[in-house]
């Protein structure tokens, strides 16, 4: 839910929603003028800076006009590339497929889409666990996850409430593509030309696109382009305190008109061809940034470079609080009133000693200042306090008392972290930022709930996502805490003496990339796990053989055997190979969903994608590492990596191809892609690693 703050914040919301031409800054403080009851002072002035962050209007500047983004983008172009599993199944999940091409405010399930002819596509239900449908939501941060699954079906969110939530089936909407994929003879290679009919209320027309020759000159071109603007333009323009949905939408805007006149890849192949920019996260919201540099060093240098001198102002609690620097505003201001109530309290001194406490103490500018603060004030606690329902707000209220008493126990631990002289700056940066990140995306699953009468789905989201960002604060807490004689912790930690350093547990999820049926294992291992051991447990549930060249590599670093003298190679090649054998898992992995790639096999270029899904404490069994299922078996050794393993197995499901016999006799009677046996994989972990 938005909460505009002011009655001109609300009289140019309401305009630009309804604009679907472009206008200038007078244009729209005349209009906004005309809805106020009452004349402001500087409203040219008051409107611009609102238009700042309006969601629905691009500004362009060689022209001095803003552009509503429903008119930018009607009849824009983009692709959509459908997974071999939507393919072969029939369906097809919008997902974030649809950023930035529909407001952010449509589900992406509500969203239409017709094929060429005008016929509307139906939609369908399907049965997915969250591991399986990650790679269609990975571009949206953890609230917006909760909110498109929990929307989607209310029973999703006690599914996701139970320990092994992440791994029971969901019900989600899908579009029922079966019909019109046979219809048009739709292959693997193919994608879908969408053509954005109605950015506002997402409606869109898809037309079939076969594989087309391969032009790489005009795909380079193209992925440069978009990737030039998000460097040049987009990065100065928002610095790292956005999102991708911001991003690209400013990218679209400001790049090369080709770019949504002809599309030549979707945003996930894109994402493969990135050179000087690259994914990553930033408190748990994905964003693009320079690949090599810290997002988190960036926010800090942004922050440092947009907090000025204190000047007074008084035009609103969030004018006031900013003035001040203090990083909450009204939004949470009322969320604390309403925990209040909600607990039987009547004291507006008790909720302003809750928001102040664990902050730097403030001053106001002057005493206006200081009255017309406490005059908005008593102004929102009166009409929340005669608004208010404690029998309608039980639900959500219990929701708001545990991330509330999340923000509080990080505030009184900064807190307390003063009072024992141990400056922030001493901590290390990128992970305190993180935790700062994450905070804030608590704090916006919070005060979605300021309104009376939340959904139950609505409140069932905002549960889950609190209990996931809550444990990841916690963890996040843990491991910023200052140890005795130690100013901070380094990126990777060397293993000395065999010491345990990390016991935590990871559970990974390892997937041969590329392949259909998929191959894909699902393992429990220790923090302290070095990536050289890591090394045979893969080789181990994969039942790969010993003795192949293999790789680590995670945003741009790379991780290997120094012993190899492949390996050193690449080093003399100009990218240093860190010694696997020196660096853990626990070290190198932070949050959940970071991926790594591990390449085995150089001449056939087997890589696999290493997911972490989830990090916990070691259970009383302790048998670690461990395999808890998987899927599929791996290609045959030596076959000439992916492309011959497709082309092997369209051999073997046609007994009348003339090469049937040859490719049956080098794979054995008994090779099955889809076979998978646990307990097999299990043994040969046990006797690879002796555990």
């Amino acid at each position: 839910m938005r909460n505009y703050k002011s009655p001109i914040d609300e009289a140019v919301l309401s305009f630009t929603e309804s604009r679907d031409r472009p206008f200038t800054l007078k244009t729209a403080a005349r209009s906004v003028g005309a809805r106020l009851k009452e004349p402001a002072p500087n409203l040219e002035e008051a409107v611009e800076e609102t238009l700042v962050n309006d969601p629905w209007v691009f500004f362009d500047f060689q022209n001095k006009q803003y552009i509503p983004r429903a008119n930018f983008f009607k009849g824009k172009k983009f692709l959509i590339a459908p997974t071999n599993e939507e393919m072969y199944n029939g369906y097809l999940i919008p997902g974030h497929r649809l950023i930035p091409f529909a407001s952010r405010l449509i589900h992406p399930a509500d969203c239409s889409f017709e094929i060429p002819g005008g016929k509307r596509l139906a939609r369908k239900r399907i049965s997915r666990s969250l591991r399986e449908l990650e790679i269609y939501f990975s571009l949206f941060n953890t609230n917006t996850l909760f909110d498109y699954l929990f929307s989607d079906s209310r029973n999703n969110g006690r599914v996701l409430e139970k320990p092994d939530g992440m791994l029971r089936p969901l019900s989600v909407r899908v579009l029922d593509m079966a019909a019109w994929y046979k219809e048009v003879g739709f292959r693997e290679g193919d994608t879908l030309l969408m053509t954005v009919l109605d950015w506002k209320n997402g409606r869109f027309r898809l037309e079939h696109r076969p594989k087309p020759r391969s032009n790489r000159r005009r795909l380079s071109d193209w992925c440069g382009a978009l990737e030039e603007t998000l460097l040049e333009f987009v990065f100065d323009v928002l610095g790292p305190a956005t999102d991708i949905h911001e991003q690209l939408s400013l990218a679209l805007f400001l790049g090369d008109p080709v770019l949504l006149r002809s599309p030549q890849i979707h945003i996930g192949g894109f994402l493969r061809h990135l050179q000087e920019i690259t994914l990553t996260r930033l408190g748990g919201e994905p964003i693009f940034w320079f690949r090599g540099e810290s997002p988190e060093e960036a926010l800090l240098e942004y922050a440092d470079l947009s907090r000025g001198e204190a000047q007074g102002a008084s035009g609103s609690i969030d004018d006031i609080l900013a003035d001040l620097g203090l990083a909450f505003g009204q939004d949470e201001l009322e969320a604390y009133m309403r925990d209040e109530l909600f607990h039987g309290g009547k004291s507006l001194e008790n909720v302003m000693a809750r928001c102040m406490a664990g902050r730097p103490e403030v001053s106001f500018y002057n005493e206006e200042q200081e009255e017309a603060f406490d005059d908005f004030v008593q102004v929102l606690w009166q009409g929340i306090r005669e608004n208010y329902n404690r029998f309608v707000d039980q639900r959500a209220g219990k929701v708001r008392a545990e991330g509330l008493s999340i923000l509080d126990n990080v505030l009184n631990w900064m807190r307390d972290m003063d009072q024992a002289q141990v400056s922030l700056s001493e901590l290390p940066k990128k992970e305190f930022v993180e935790l700062s990140g994450m905070m804030a995306v608590l704090t916006e699953m919070i005060i979605s709930l300021n309104h009376e009468g939340p959904t139950r789905e609505e409140i069932d989201s905002v549960r889950a996502g609190v209990e996931q960002i809550g444990a990841r604060i916690r963890a996040s807490m843990e491991v910023l805490r200052p140890q005795p004689g130690k100013q901070s912790r380094p990126l990777f930690r060397v293993i000395q003496g065999g010491a345990n350093q990390d016991s935590r547990i990871y559970q990974l999820k390892i997937s041969l990339e590329d392949v259909s049926p998929p191959v894909w294992r699902r393992l429990l291992v220790r923090g302290d796990t070095t990536l050289a051991e890591l090394h045979q447990i893969i080789l181990a549930v994969m039942d790969w053989a010993p003795g192949r060249l293999h790789i680590f590599q995670k945003e741009g670093m790379l991780v290997g055997d120094r012993d190899e003298s492949d390996i050193t190679d690449i080093e003399e090649d100009g990218a240093p190979v860190h010694d696997e054998s020196e660096l853990m898992i626990g070290h190198i992995f932070k949050n959940l969903g970071e991926r790594m790639v591990y390449e085995y096999d150089f001449a056939n270029s087997w890589r696999h994608e290493i997911l972490v899904e989830t990090i916990s404490n070691a259970g009383e069994d302790g048998r670690y590492p461990r395999c808890l299922e998987g899927s599929g078996s791996r290609p045959p050794e030596g076959i000439g990596g992916v492309p011959a393993y497709r082309k092997m197995l369209k051999v073997l499901a046609d007994p009348r191809h003339p090469d049937f016999a040859d490719v049956r006799s080098r794979t054995g009677p008994d090779f099955d892609p889809e076979r998978f046996d646990l307990d097999a994989a299990n043994r040969q972990l046990r006797a690879k690693t002796g555990h």
